[in-house]
């Protein structure tokens, strides 16, 4: 039983000594009120361009759904009279009905 108690004391000690050589290693000195503080190579550019990057997705997200909105809409509707388009609605309504035997665009 003393040698158990010694051998756990050991054990403890070496643990800690351990702990305080990571410590040593990963925080600077212990103790000391400065801690070493290690960033790593070119991370704030990388940050930035993908902040960049995640506008950019937004955007160009956005300018896809209006398209989509206003395609939706002229399949519908057909374009104004005077508006150019480059997609012929009606053809394209009368193709798909042909090749599946119903309208392309269903009334609400």
């Amino acid at each position: 039983s003393v040698t158990m108690v010694g051998l756990r004391a050991q054990m403890s000690k070496a643990q800690q000594n351990r702990n305080q050589q990571h410590l040593k290693t990963t925080k600077g000195t212990v103790g000391s009120s400065i801690n070493k503080v290690i960033k790593n190579k070119g991370v704030e550019e990388r940050n930035s361009r993908d902040a960049e990057e995640l506008r950019k997705s937004t955007d160009v997200q956005g300018r896809l759904q209006a398209k989509s909105t206003l395609y939706e809409r002229l399949k519908r509707e057909g374009a104004d009279d005077g508006q150019e388009c480059l997609v012929d609605f009606e053809r394209k309504a009368m193709d798909y009905e042909a090749a599946h035997g119903a309208p392309a665009v269903q009334e609400p």
